[in-house]
């Protein structure tokens, strides 16, 4: 087999002894085979390094995932329970604003009402005694029309009573 042959044929050879049996006594070729088997083993710890810088990235990339993965179902889970306690204590101070502020209300309306009621009896008092009108409007605050069908409904009592 000539050189040219024999350093292709190197070139595709992979053991040791092989390689060194096929380039025996040919120094030039010797010193390639020499060149290749040392290329090879630095190729060979290169690989098997970045084989490892490899795996340590997966598994620190999966720690990595899998802790934003339990961060993410912990958030997850502590939101859904802040906000159910969040819904609970706002239901209940709203209960409490609106019971707060509707007794306030009521008492306000109840105000209203018995000032007005007050006035209807005074009125229907100053009528029974035979007031003027304008003097029940000017003490009651009461509209024309409201004192005005108050005397129509004393009229009909007196009528009623003296039948």
């Amino acid at each position: 087999m000539s050189r040219f042959e024999k350093a292709l044929v190197l070139l595709l050879l992979e053991e040791k002894e092989k390689i060194k049996k096929l380039v025996e006594g040919d120094k030039i070729l010797e010193k390639v085979a020499k060149d290749i088997m040392s290329y090879s083993e630095a190729r060979a710890i290169v690989d098997a390094y970045e084989a490892e810088i490899i795996e340590r990235n997966i598994e620190e990339y999966s720690r990595e995932y899998e802790i934003k993965k339990a961060t993410e179902k912990a958030t997850k889970k502590a939101t859904k329970k802040a906000l159910k306690e969040g819904k609970k204590l706002g239901h209940k101070k709203g209960l409490e604003e609106g019971h707060k502020e509707g007794h306030k209300e009521g008492l306000e309306e109840g105000r209203k009402e018995g000032i007005v009621n007050r006035n209807i009896e005074l009125a229907i008092l100053m009528l029974q005694k035979g007031e003027e009108i304008n003097k029940i409007l000017e003490y009651t605050n009461l509209s024309i029309e409201k004192i005005k069908n108050l005397k129509t409904e004393i009229s009909k009592e007196k009528n009623e009573k003296s039948v």
